[in-house]
């Protein structure tokens, strides 16, 4: 019973908060929006390193995690956003606030320490993004919502003693809208733009993990995932529209309207990892993620920036990804003393997001401090993680970023699938 209060809880917390959420990110505008974090909420606490995996926490990016489980795992995440963002033209400053639910995800043991299975669902990008101006007597206001998700299932197992692989099947699916409203000071009619895109595909992911003692203290763990590129159909609504604007109620006097369908190369990702570290008392790690972008072309998206005529046409190019994190607990199994259960986390992690605007790159820093309380027994726990990230540098000429999350975690652990024994 106590399980369900806790989901009930956490789920009526993320509501209230997305209720009272506004504009978002500049740079969620381009493309399919700004990609989502697909790491754990105890993950993100460390620099949102992955590599490492144990007996009773999900672990969302490599597949073979799965088959470290002991107990049946469920695990939710949200994240709470403040962002400050400067246009340094005018260094003229704005600050939004937002909140979304980070992923809803189950992982069940098939057998001991050899087989596991999860299931879930999870944010993979997120575009919202909403301004006004008014420029040579022309008030301009866009609008942009929306975003990807993803349903996946996922299997891990154990080749040995040490080398576990596993496989994730996902169903991509999402809708972004772009809205344009522009009005000539003087005249009776605005001219709106919408667009409508649906979106939906099948992907995959492979995974290896290997986990070793090198002595009697110290393990090793390294693992690799790998996602290939995939198809990704799109159908797009644009219409065309003169409307009149009275006491903020839009009347279409006239529109035409077109649907298009496309199919998009997503591109394909590999993940790399390495860890060390002290079972139960401590561990370092670092992350490599690199996205190769060749087939997500400069042109793929300019049909869509053409209607929604944003400041300027972006590029793509190749991301890469790095992850530093560290955690350590100072007696897992205290008696006497519940801050020495506590797990700390401390990383950092710099993202060069393969977007340029006008030529040059957008990159991301962020840095991360992270606390794992332990709930009921030592297995739950409560994950509470505070990033700061800052997007754009000043002598960059772009609007500049800058974001304090905080996120919460559960994982709750159970044993459901119990052999009754009678005498």
């Amino acid at each position: 019973m106590k399980f369900f209060k806790y989901v009930l809880c956490f789920f009526l917390c993320t509501t209230v908060f997305s209720v009272y959420a506004q504009s978002g990110s500049f740079y969620s505008y381009y493309g399919l929006g700004l990609s989502s974090p697909r790491q754990t909420i105890s993950q993100r606490g460390m620099g949102s390193v992955s590599v490492l995996s144990d007996s009773i926490h999900l672990n969302l990016v490599n597949p073979a995690s799965y088959g470290h489980l002991h107990l049946t795992t469920f695990s939710v995440g949200a994240t709470y956003e403040h962002l400050t963002k400067k246009d340094p033209s005018t260094s003229a400053k704005l600050t939004s606030d937002d909140a979304d639910l980070s992923y809803f995800a189950v992982g069940i043991p098939m057998k001991h320490d050899r087989v596991g299975l999860g299931f879930g669902v999870t944010p993979i990008t997120k575009v919202k993004f909403q301004t006004q101006e008014v420029k040579d007597n022309i008030s301009v206001s866009r609008l942009a919502t929306g975003g990807l998700n993803q349903v996946f299932l996922s299997s891990g197992f154990s080749l040995s003693k040490d080398l576990n692989v596993g496989l994730t099947l996902n169903y991509n699916f999402g809708q972004t809208q772009y809205r344009l409203l522009a009005q000539q000071s003087g005249d009776a009619l605005a001219s709106r733009t919408y667009t409508t895109s649906d979106y939906k595909g099948f992907g995959y992911t492979f995974g290896l993990h290997y986990k070793n003692l090198i002595t009697s203290n110290l393990q090793v763990q390294s693992s690799i995932t790998s996602s290939p590129s995939y198809k990704l159909s799109a159908t797009h609504t644009h219409q065309i529209a003169s409307v009149a604007i009275s006491n903020n109620i839009e009347t279409i006097q006239s529109s035409r309207q077109e649907v298009y369908n496309r199919t998009y190369i997503m591109p394909a990702n590999i993940n790399l990892g390495l860890g060390l570290g002290r079972p139960n008392y401590w561990q370092v790690a670092v992350n490599f993620e690199y996205q190769d972008a060749q087939e997500f072309s400069t042109s793929t998206f300019n049909q869509l920036y053409f209607y929604n005529n944003p400041s300027t046409v972006p590029s793509f190019d190749s991301t890469r990804s790095y992850m530093f994190g560290a955690w350590w607990t100072p007696k897992y199994n205290s008696l006497t003393n519940y801050w020495q259960k506590v797990t700390y986390r401390v990383g950092f992690d710099y993202k060069d997001l393969g977007l340029l605007i006008d030529d040059i790159r957008v990159d991301e820093f962020g840095i991360s401090f992270g606390l794992g309380f332990p709930v009921q027994n030592r297995f739950s726990n409560v994950n509470v993680a505070f990033e700061y990230r800052k997007r754009s540098r000043d002598q960059d000429l772009l609007v500049q970023e800058d974001l304090f999350q905080i996120s919460l975690g559960l994982s709750l652990n159970d044993k459901w699938f119990k052999r009754l024994k009678y005498k």
